[in-house]
């Protein structure tokens, strides 16, 4: 099920739930790692939290991560945030071949304004990081109104959670970035 009491869908594993029909690979959900996790964690336990989806029998490998707000909701710098995610992604593709990761820009909303700034910041470090297979831009997405409100159709009441709405929104940037790593 990909919604809750508030109709918010903080789980990745539903963007791929809601998206699987348009891949243009048969996929499968190995797991999903999520909920409350910096990037400084994931990739401090990486062994633990994330080595563990790895699955040699897969043709594809493909870590996908939307992960950094809450870094930048626990005022880390958006350096430090992207060089744990560059560690992440250095440490999955080092398990073995035709390992990629697609990661996702952190969404501009529910942060304070010099958070925001930070987001910004980390935003412009992952769209330019060329170790990336494929990235998604949530912090672009227009009906999200970057950052700037909290439109009730896209996004909880707490203005930090996606609606089922919203993530249909963000579903979409993360089919075409899965589909563009598997040709």
């Amino acid at each position: 099920v990909c919604s809750s009491d508030l109709d918010a869908i903080p789980n990745v594993t539903c963007y791929w739930e809601q998206a699987r029909p348009q891949f243009s690979k048969t996929s499968e959900l190995i797991g999903s790692a999520v909920n409350g996790s910096t990037a400084a964690e994931f990739n401090q336990h990486f062994a633990e939290r994330v080595q563990p989806y790895y699955d040699k029998k897969s043709k594809y490998h493909i870590l996908a991560l939307q992960t950094g707000g809450n870094d930048i909701l626990a005022n880390a710098s958006a350096k430090s945030t992207f060089e744990n995610l560059k560690a992440i992604v250095s440490k999955w593709k080092a398990l073995g071949p035709r390992s990629f990761a697609v990661i996702a820009t952190v969404p501009r909303f529910g942060y304070s304004p010099s958070q925001l700034v930070e987001a910004d910041k980390l935003n412009q470090l992952i769209l330019s990081e060329r170790a990336f297979s494929a990235t998604f831009d949530i912090g672009g997405i227009p009906d999200l109104n970057y950052g700037t409100g909290c439109p009730p159709a896209n996004l909880s009441p707490d203005c930090s959670h996606l609606t089922t709405a919203g993530n249909r929104l963000v579903s979409g940037l993360f089919v075409t970035a899965i589909n563009s790593v598997l040709g």
